[in-house]
């Protein structure tokens, strides 16, 4: 997305000069994601807290906490959820979930990511960017080792991810007793190969509901009727 600012119904997000800038993959996972009626998230490399933000308002009773390992970004995180109405369910922390995990004394009902997940082999000279990008601070397959361990029995992993990463990410998923529970592929055009998926994964095997969806299906800003009805409490511009 070009523009700076995210409007909520009720509040705007304000990005200031954060690497980590909003875009269609965060509002996506945010507003797909099955929302706990409450209970316990966390929101794994939060950038600027949009997914809590959209969360919190999905769930008047959530109760979440949001992490992020980019001083800059979580100070500009701090200060969005202290400025929406959902503040008092809402806790930034400025760390790692290598971190978390081994200082963890409860579980999660849901653990949500956009994680970082361009591992190339040349660095931007812009540090922030790098750790919004690329994969060098958390790896997949530590992603959902730690995520495994503090999640409840019943809780839900939700990941958004490049699409040619599904197979792989589903053999590291199953190598910590994750599986697929439902899957959304994602296409920026309808003449556009997919190029996002988003999947809840459970400790349970069963049968991977999976869904199809095109983002802008009559040009330029022209979105599918799909993704407004998905996003429709939300406003983008």
């Amino acid at each position: 997305m070009a523009n700076s600012w995210f409007k909520f119904k009720q509040f705007t997000i304000n990005q200031g000069n954060c690497a980590m800038k909003v875009g269609t993959d965060g509002v996506l996972i945010g507003t797909w994601t099955t929302a706990p009626r409450s209970g316990l998230m966390l929101d794994v490399g939060t950038g600027t807290g949009l997914i809590a933000l959209i969360m919190a308002q999905r769930s008047p009773q959530l109760k979440i906490k949001a992490i992020e390992i980019d001083s800059q970004a979580s100070s500009q995180a701090i200060e969005n959820s202290e400025s929406s109405p959902w503040s008092d369910r809402i806790s930034i922390e400025n760390t790692s979930l290598q971190s978390l995990a081994k200082e963890a004394s409860t579980k999660f009902d849901l653990i949500i990511s956009n994680p970082p997940f361009f591992n190339t082999s040349k660095p931007s000279p812009d540090a922030a960017r790098n750790t919004a990008r690329q994969t060098r601070n958390l790896t997949l397959d530590e992603l959902f080792a730690h995520s495994a361990d503090i999640l409840k029995h019943n809780g839900i992993i939700s990941l958004i991810l490049p699409f040619d990463q599904k197979d792989i990410a589903s053999q590291i998923a199953k190598k910590h007793q994750l599986y697929p529970k439902r899957t959304l592929h994602i296409k920026p055009t309808p003449s556009k190969p997919f190029h996002r998926f988003i999947t809840e994964y459970c400790f349970t095997s069963q049968l991977e509901k999976i869904e199809d969806l095109i983002i802008e299906d009559g040009g330029r800003h022209c979105y599918s009727k799909k993704y407004k009805l998905l996003t429709n409490d939300f406003y983008l511009k």
